[in-house]
């Protein structure tokens, strides 16, 4: 009996669009991350005050 062995870039690869294509649907909805937010968690990393992943900051009808 042979096992087939994963095809891993297949695998990525399929990861890879289904994370393109969930972020085209949030972008289509109009949720984002700010660009400050974004600064302020990388800005936190490897601090005694390292900040959690920053939640969604910009909706529609929002600026």
């Amino acid at each position: 009996m042979t096992m087939e062995r994963p095809n891993f870039r297949e695998t990525a690869q399929t990861s890879k669009v289904a994370s393109i294509r969930s972020a085209a649907v949030e972008a289509d909805e109009g949720v984002f991350i700010s660009q400050e937010a974004m600064d302020a968690w990388v800005a936190s990393w490897g601090t005694d005050a390292e900040l959690s992943p920053p939640e969604p900051d910009i909706r529609p009808g929002t600026k």
